[in-house]
């Protein structure tokens, strides 16, 4: 049989093996929720070798396994436990097949297996013991000759582009060099010529023994240390809290050890761009006051005390009703600790003992703010009395009364 698999309306046959077949019956019997199934089976026109086999109940069906006889079909049908049968309306189910055409296919693969055995034969197994196995050979040595020089020029060029690069090199404090592998020293000695010619003419070109003396661990370069270093000098702690109106712009606190745990852990260039990102906010961030103490309450005690927002909620509710809180003083505290401090020195009216972290105002003068507050007032006022004036008629008092109010 040339196919894999043969599918009926009631079953299923896979093959297998050349011989093993497995039937899968999903038919009536099945779809009437039977609890077992036996498949009654014979060979041939006349049922020879007839055997009754119990299947095995599957998601798919019932199924079982038949080792195909040397006949040219299998006759079968099906029977539950209650008797009843499945015999395809009294003609039996009938599956044709053909047992030579899947020894050929097993013995093509034998064949298969044995000519790809074959293939695995070296070249010296094969030329061994010939002059063709010599002449191999002297051909593998010479290659390997060749690779050698080959390597040797590579060594050669690649150690006369780096000092090339370090002779270019006018002010080593301002260049970054990625970090190589230390090489203490390094000698001609080690570099194969073809004379001796070549060789001091490459020594003049670029100064090669004055260069090689030098031991290449001491040339001062921009590098990762001295970067950090340069950091550590400069980066001091910053304990003041910058809220500035004047220059739209607030500054959190921040220690030095945060900013270098960041600049190592991320991607920043340097540690200003770690402040401007980090710790620096607008003033105009927080214009609505209600809702940015909300916003930092929030953030505060979800992703810093790691509570739930539900567990939040409470806090955020007192605060969003605290004007004397100014949400910049929420963002900047590391802890609810801190922010409880600040609160209870708040409630108690000492704030100069809140040492936590300073706080430092730049506003605009009050007057100059008054004076914004009255023009918008006055406006809106007129916007007003101009309605009313249109829908109701005039009424000269009306505006002074608003303004008395």
């Amino acid at each position: 049989m040339e196919q894999n698999k043969f599918v009926s309306k009631n079953y299923s046959i896979n093959f297998i093996s050349s011989k093993e077949i497995e039937i899968t019956y999903f038919g009536m019997l099945y779809e009437n929720n039977s609890a077992s199934c036996k498949i009654v089976y014979g060979f041939g026109d006349n049922w020879t070798n007839t055997t009754n086999k119990e299947m095995i109940k599957t998601e798919l069906g019932f199924s079982t396994s038949i080792i195909l006889e040397d006949f040219n079909a299998l006759n079968f049908c099906f029977c539950n436990e209650k008797n009843e049968w499945d015999n395809n309306d009294s003609n039996d189910y009938k599956f044709e097949y053909s047992i030579e055409k899947h020894e050929e296919i097993e013995e093509q693969k034998e064949e298969t297996i044995n000519l790809e055995e074959e293939k695995y034969v070296t070249l010296e197994q094969f030329f061994e013991g010939t002059e063709t196995f010599e002449y191999v050979e002297d051909v593998k040595n010479e290659e390997k000759n060749k690779l050698k020089t080959i390597e040797e020029e590579n060594l050669l060029e690649e150690i006369i582009k780096q000092l090339q690069e370090l002779k270019s090199v006018e002010n080593f404090e301002e260049k970054e060099i990625e970090e190589t592998k230390p090489i203490e020293k390094l000698s001609i000695e080690n570099i194969f010529f073809d004379s001796n010619d070549e060789k001091e003419e490459i020594q003049n070109d670029i100064r090669f023994d004055n260069i090689l003396e030098t031991d290449i661990k001491d040339i001062k370069v921009d590098n990762k240390a001295d970067k950090e270093e340069k950091i550590e000098k400069e980066l001091i702690d910053n304990g003041t809290l910058l809220i500035s109106e004047i220059q739209d712009k607030v500054i959190l606190p921040y220690t030095k050890e945060e900013v270098e745990n960041i600049l190592k852990n991320e991607n920043y260039e340097s540690a200003e761009k770690v402040i401007e990102d980090k710790f620096t906010r607008k003033f105009s961030d927080y214009k609505n006051l209600y809702r940015s103490r909300i916003n930092e309450t929030y953030k505060l005690l979800t992703k810093k005390e790691k509570y739930s927002k539900l567990q939040a909620t409470p806090m955020a509710i007192e605060l969003f009703k605290n004007k004397y809180v100014h949400p910049a003083i929420i963002a900047a505290c590391k802890s609810l600790e801190e922010l409880d401090v600040y609160l209870d020195c708040l409630n108690k009216n000492e704030l100069d003992d809140f040492k936590v972290f300073e706080i430092k105002y730049e506003l605009y003068p009050v007057e100059v703010k008054e004076n914004n507050i009255l023009t918008k007032a006055n406006n809106m006022i007129n916007t007003v009395v101009n309605i009313l004036k249109k829908t109701f008629g005039q009424d000269k008092t009306l505006k002074e009364k608003t303004i008395n109010l």
